[in-house]
């Protein structure tokens, strides 16, 4: 998801109204830190409960659908 969400980034940047965008490339941006961290967090394998690490990967979830709908929006606008 990752890569996916930096490549909606450079692709959003690349638009002649990258200003207008600023916000949908912030948002996408937050979501790629959220996934890193997510990431990081369970690979470490360090558990600070169950509570913890389902409060993280809601988090994760809710951002990667957040930017998932703000690049399928982006998508159809250029359509």
């Amino acid at each position: 998801m990752r890569a996916a969400t930096l490549a909606c980034c450079t692709g959003m940047l690349a638009e002649n109204e990258a200003d207008d965008l600023r916000t949908a490339i912030s948002q996408n941006l937050d979501c790629t830190g959220v996934v890193a961290t997510t990431r990081r967090v369970l690979v470490r394998g360090t558990s600070h409960g169950s509570a913890m690490l389902a409060a993280q990967l809601e988090a994760c979830r809710i951002a990667c659908e957040h930017s998932q709908a703000l690049c399928a929006h982006h998508a159809s606008a250029e359509r």
